[in-house]
């Protein structure tokens, strides 16, 4: 492999930090050419702990050191490594996002307004019962219960983005539209799915 081409094999950001001299551990999801390219003992040799091994990917995830990700980029049986990256959740910049604080500061909040949603469910979330209980309706139409469930998730969770007062989280998790009712339409299953005959219904 050219000089010029030894670090082609790494994402930007191990680009950026990988001429510096410093012994770090750094974490590292590294990507083979061929299931059979690099055995577990190999790898353990070169880093103290495998995190998981990741078939997706056909690699791993592991801790390295500056040096030995040197050394592993010498290795033809490597395809890439990458830098593991730290993930977040994000929804309290969706109202910024797209400019509903601003709106909620003129007094556009939703009051008056009711969403229809047509998923999962809904469950009695505090931040849709405080400081008034916005569940103004429930309709299931794959059991036909009376009472608002959401055996899922993903409806109260939609409904959450929607008109959360954001009282459970001292407002940082608030709603686009914290004033608005909600009315629950239920057809989708446990597992998210359903018909669109049922959404029609």
């Amino acid at each position: 492999m050219k000089k010029d081409n030894i670090y082609a094999k790494a994402c930007p950001f191990l680009q950026s930090i990988i001429t510096s001299n410093k012994n770090e551990s750094i974490p590292v999801i590294v990507s083979l050419k061929s299931q059979k390219a690099y055995t577990k003992s190999n790898v353990s040799a070169l880093s103290k702990r495998i995190k998981y091994e990741l078939p997706i990917v056909n690699g791993f995830a592991c801790d390295m050191s500056i040096p030995q990700i040197k050394k592993f980029y010498t290795n033809e049986d490597i395809d890439f490594i990458s830098y593991d990256s730290s993930i977040h959740t994000i929804i309290n910049v969706a109202s910024k996002t797209i400019g509903a604080d601003k709106v909620n500061t003129m007094g556009y909040t939703g009051r008056g307004v009711t969403i229809a949603t047509i998923d999962t469910g809904i469950t009695m979330h505090r931040d849709l019962l405080f400081p008034t209980n916005r569940i103004v309706g429930f309709k299931d139409f794959l059991k036909n219960n009376n009472r608002p469930y959401d055996d899922n998730g993903h409806g109260t969770h939609i409904a959450g983005i929607i008109a959360s007062s954001g009282i459970s989280s001292k407002g940082k998790y608030k709603g686009i539209a914290p004033e608005a009712n909600i009315l629950a339409l239920k057809a989708l299953d446990q597992d998210g799915n359903g018909k669109v005959s049922d959404i029609l219904s």
